[in-house]
């Protein structure tokens, strides 16, 4: 008798079958990963503030005029990132470092800091992340202090005004719950959705009428019920026409 050697192929419908089936599971796992993450993060929460102030660029002639001329603006402007750049150097925060007493190293204290430049325009600012809104206020203004007299003697920048001092704020920057949370949850249903998946590609029991013609190549006649009556759970027992007798676990006998 010919055996019929077509392999499993996936359909939507199979898709869809695997995870109404096993739901309950994948949901599970992924709940489980989600609550064992966010009961990381929170027990290792440490908060975090944080402090803006603003610095604005301004290059005057030699001569003190008060007029500004495209040349200035110009010339401003396209030294922008150069003073971003100089703010985070070893110049300016090995100097904070020293005039705070902070008992930290120059890229601890570069980590903290952030520096952006609104398009177009000749504005910094300046952003300070540390444990305690207290803390960050303090080294954000102290940075823009010691940044403008540096900018201004290296970079020949005369004059960077102080638009706005450090922000204070009591509420922490970041959460409890954090994207890894969502990230380990989406990930642990994906991965349990695959073993089925895989599980059900990998499998060539004979389960059903259609698994007999598609298998083995054989046309059902019939289909007797078990005799004996007993219901069993993963299956119940047929006979297939007048050869073969199906059991419980897809194997056949004559």
């Amino acid at each position: 008798m010919e055996h019929n050697e077509t392999q499993n192929s996936l359909s939507l419908a199979d898709l869809w079958s695997i995870f109404a089936d096993h739901w309950i599971i994948i949901i599970a796992a992924a709940l489980l990963a989600f609550a064992a993450v966010t009961s990381y993060t929170v027990l290792t929460y440490q908060p975090e503030y944080t402090s803006t102030a603003t610095v604005y660029i301004l290059r005057k002639d030699d001569e003190g005029g008060s007029a500004i001329n495209s040349s200035d603006f110009s010339l401003a402007l396209s030294t922008v990132n150069d003073c971003r750049e100089m703010l985070t150097s070893h110049l300016v925060l090995d100097e904070v470092i020293e005039r705070l007493g902070m008992p930290i190293k120059y890229e601890e204290l570069k980590n903290m800091i952030s520096v952006k430049n609104p398009t177009s325009t000749r504005f910094l600012e300046v952003t300070v992340r540390a444990p305690s809104p207290s803390d960050a206020k303090i080294i954000v203004d102290e940075l823009c202090k010691i940044g403008a007299e540096v900018i201004m003697e290296v970079l020949g920048i005369n004059q960077v005004n102080l638009v706005d001092e450090g922000t204070y704020s009591e509420v922490p920057a970041n959460s409890r719950i954090t994207p890894y949370s969502f990230v380990a949850a989406l990930l642990a249903a994906a991965l349990v959705y695959g073993i089925y998946i895989m599980l059900f590609v990998l499998d060539d029991k004979i389960k059903s009428p259609d698994d007999v013609e598609k298998f083995l190549g054989l046309t059902v006649l019939g289909l007797i019920p078990n005799a004996s009556g007993e219901d069993d759970t993963r299956g119940k027992k047929y006979k297939y026409g007048k050869y073969y007798k199906y059991q419980k676990y897809g194997k056949y006998r004559s």
